[in-house]
């Protein structure tokens, strides 16, 4: 995969920028090229409402497709920044478009045309070459689109968004049973029921020590790197008694369905508080 990347950014997107280049040197072809998303591989995890969903019934863009890109961005349950109503700023375009591998993110008049070498030509090469540089990298997608799942578990931000939908999924389905739950008592409780509380309690238990091995690693990252916002975070977590409490919670689960599903929701929100804490303010607004 890295040597196919390699050869797309490398060699086969600066000869398909460079003919796009010299074909936007005609002003009214370019003004009135139609746009289109370009395809993305990665996992785009924010479910943030605000962007507005794609027309079903439009037509694809079969004539100019875009760079693909290969993203990453995590889930946010903290309210965004800008204003209601205000789009994002699209980021400035810097040169030639590469393609590059994902780094994780938080949300958050032209020329006379030469007569030698008419536009049109160069537009058709430009977009036979891209259709050949886009198939060569639907061929990988699937592939990177796994890949960057597994990266789930490399960094203490993803690791404790990871508890936090983890939580979010339990109160989830623990709500779709509290009408019929609720108030029961445990002998009560029908045997189906019984099960599916059982399996979330062993799922606590899993995301406890999922947690704990995130606090022993955060302890051992801030020995060696002495990042002032990994001790907060982790002297939060302690005095919180995280552990402690996700422990009870699973016991608690079978018998107080009403009361689990706030404190999942209330540790949801806290990993994703303390993993958004981890990550420094980004300079020049970006």
């Amino acid at each position: 995969m890295l040597q196919i990347l390699k050869d797309i950014s490398s060699n086969r997107m600066p000869t398909v920028a460079d003919m796009l280049k010299q074909a936007s040197e005609a002003p009214k072809l370019a003004q009135n090229s139609p746009t289109s998303k370009a395809p993305k591989a990665g996992m785009i995890r924010n479910t943030a409402s605000g962007s507005s969903p794609p027309d079903p019934t439009a037509e694809p863009d079969k004539k100019k497709p875009n760079v693909p890109g290969v993203v990453d961005v995590e889930s946010s349950h903290q309210p965004l920044d800008q204003k209601p109503g205000e789009e994002e700023k699209p980021p400035a375009s810097k040169g030639a478009p590469r393609l590059t591998l994902a780094a994780t993110t938080l949300i958050g008049g032209g020329k006379k045309g030469d007569d030698s070498c008419p536009v049109s030509d160069k537009v058709e090469e430009a977009v036979e070459e891209q259709r050949d540089l886009l198939a060569e990298f639907e061929k990988i997608a699937d592939e990177l689109n796994k890949l960057l799942a597994n990266l789930e578990g490399s960094t203490l931000v993803k690791r404790l968004k990871a508890a936090s939908r983890t939580q979010y999924k339990i109160a989830g389905r623990i709500g779709d049973e509290v009408a019929t739950s609720f108030g029961v008592t445990p002998r009560a409780t029908k045997t189906e029921q019984k099960e599916l509380f059982a399996e979330l309690s062993k799922l606590e238990e899993t995301n406890t020590l999922d947690v704990s091995n995130i606090m022993d690693d955060m302890d051992a990252y801030f020995e060696r790197r002495r990042f002032t916002q990994f001790k907060t975070v982790l002297d939060e977590m302690k005095n919180e008694d995280v552990l402690g409490a996700l422990r009870q919670l699973g016991d608690d689960l079978p018998k107080e369905t009403g009361l689990s599903i706030a404190q999942c929701e209330f540790w949801s929100d806290t990993f994703d508080r303390w993993a958004e804490d981890l990550v420094e303010p980004a300079s020049g607004g970006t």
